[in-house]
């Protein structure tokens, strides 16, 4: 056993120091302080190992993960430990692929976060990739087979079209990220539906590993919960959680694990945690171009507002949302103002300068004003987008 090495002994898991005396192993509890260090003697843990085994200093032996519903609060490590499960499953030869589902707009930070902190090289799977991957791949296999590692969009995957191609070629592994989208959906939801469809035919196979992850698992909903404990063993989703016994207890909570913050805050290598949050009011002074820009702004969207008071409700709700969407950009800061503008009217901005708490804004009142109506238009489109359901841009 070297250095680093995590291991058995007193019935708890150490993690083996290096020693400057070749008779006397130094150890460090796994989740204990970093001070908090033990000397003991080689010869006499093994002497008294005939006796008392648990003296005996061993390899730790962790227990092959089974489907786990990791559901700790947000910052507090879901994705850290399901990697690391991931990370000792392919040491182990056990698993030879690895696929995450997530949102769309997380797979970009999931194969960022299997790179930089596991080595895994992932490729991103969704509607927009998989023309590329094809082309990329040699032989008759699918794309699902071909590459060992990926982080697949759920939203693709879901749909009937795609749904079965991935059940076929299936990796090993699966970990399956906002895990709380895939619990049963009322009936106004088909999408919602379709990924717990997909996930149930996932963990329908006992031989494949599965690791739900989500910060919410409970939303106030009974049923929902049920369902996504269902997808860990199915009996479980016929349990009332309410009123467990101590053995379906016990059952449980070999699948399923929650910590919070305050869990952790000071019990974690004896150390704090999270840097203590202190909140504080800071005034700054506005420049005079951008004091004008937000008396304008405000000016304008309450105009647009009062003028609307004679349409139909649902218009007025539009208008006071594009409204309330422009004052939120504006009030921000200077720079998220520009930033918010559409490249369509750029063309209004011939100058800008920035400094550390400013921007000087070189335009003209009327072309304020036009750059205003046109932001407010296209506020205003997306929020009736947003209200008919319809999403595409």
């Amino acid at each position: 056993m070297n250095p680093g090495a995590i291991v058995r002994c007193r019935n708890r898991d150490w993690v083996l120091l290096p020693s400057d005396q070749a008779d006397v192993y130094r150890l460090r509890p796994l989740t204990g302080a970093t001070d908090d260090v033990v000397a003991i003697h080689r010869r006499l843990t093994d002497l008294i190992g005939y006796e008392l085994p648990e003296e005996r200093l061993r390899s730790a032996v962790f227990p092959r993960p089974s489907p786990d519903d990791l559901a700790d609060d947000v910052g507090v490590g879901k994705t850290i430990e399901a990697l690391l499960i991931a990370r000792e499953l392919l040491d182990r030869g056990e698993i030879k692929r690895l696929g995450v589902l997530c949102p769309p707009c997380l797979c970009e930070q999931w194969q960022r976060e299997l790179a930089e902190k596991f080595n895994l090289g992932a490729v991103i799977i969704r509607s927009g990739t998989v023309g590329a991957l094809e082309r990329r791949k040699a032989g008759a296999d699918s794309l699902y087979r071909h590459y060992p590692v990926q982080v697949a969009s759920i939203d693709f995957l879901k749909s009937d079209r795609n749904r079965h191609l991935f059940l076929l070629d299936c990796p090993d592994l699966i970990i399956v990220d906002e895990a709380h989208g895939s619990a049963v959906a009322a009936e106004s939801n088909p999408g919602q539906h379709q990924c717990h469809q997909l996930v149930r035919e996932i963990a329908a196979r006992a031989d494949r590993h599965l690791i739900l992850l989500t910060a919410t698992p409970h939303s106030g909903i009974e049923s929902a919960f049920r369902s996504l404990l269902g997808l860990l063993r199915p009996e479980f989703s016929a349990w009332d959680t309410a009123a467990l016994t101590e053995p379906r207890r016990i059952e449980l909570a070999r699948h399923f694990v929650q910590r919070t913050r305050r869990d952790i805050e000071n019990d974690w290598e004896g150390e704090h945690c999270f840097p203590r949050r202190e909140a504080a009011d800071e005034t700054y002074r506005l420049s005079r171009p951008y004091r004008d820009l937000f008396t304008r702004t405000c000016d304008f969207c309450s105009e647009m507002v009062q003028s609307g008071q004679a349409l139909a409700r649902r218009q007025q709700r539009v208008r006071y949302w594009g409204a309330l969407a422009l004052l939120r950009c504006v009030m921000s800061s200077p720079a998220a103002a520009v930033a918010s503008l559409p490249p369509a009217i750029a063309f209004a901005l011939p100058a800008i300068k920035s400094g550390p708490w400013l921007i000087s804004f070189t335009i003209s009142p009327a072309a304020r004003r036009e750059i205003l109506r046109r932001l407010l238009a296209l506020n205003l489109d997306i929020a009736a987008r947003e209200a008919s359901g319809n999403n595409k841009m």
